[in-house]
């Protein structure tokens, strides 16, 4: 019995099979390249497979992502950070952030 579950995005459906084919027995979501189908995309997956119940709709998720990068774009810069910086910042850092900021907003 399997029990880890897998999201992989792709800008177009079977590109993974020109690289990974140890993944294709997995479904395959594409995103086509647009941010905003990635949040849709992934909100399915969890609804579909992770029976995740109670997600605000995706138009939700990508405003509240939307304010979340301005929100985190502009602390960081406003903190002293350069553009180069904040695009290379450690991920703990980053999720530490995220963190704080949801709590403070949600």
């Amino acid at each position: 019995m399997q029990t880890k579950k897998f999201l992989i995005l792709e800008a177009s459906r079977y590109e993974f099979q020109k690289a990974i084919s140890d993944i294709s027995g997995f479904d395959i979501k594409a995103h086509k390249d647009q941010p905003e189908r990635i949040i849709r995309v992934a909100r399915e997956w969890f609804v579909e497979t992770v029976q995740l119940r109670g997600l605000a709709g995706p138009s939700a998720l990508w405003f509240r992502f939307t304010d979340f990068t301005a929100d985190f774009w502009r602390k960081r810069r406003a903190e002293g950070f350069k553009d180069d910086e904040i695009n290379s910042m450690p991920i703990p850092e980053y999720v530490s952030f995220l963190e704080t900021w949801v709590a403070e907003k949600y």
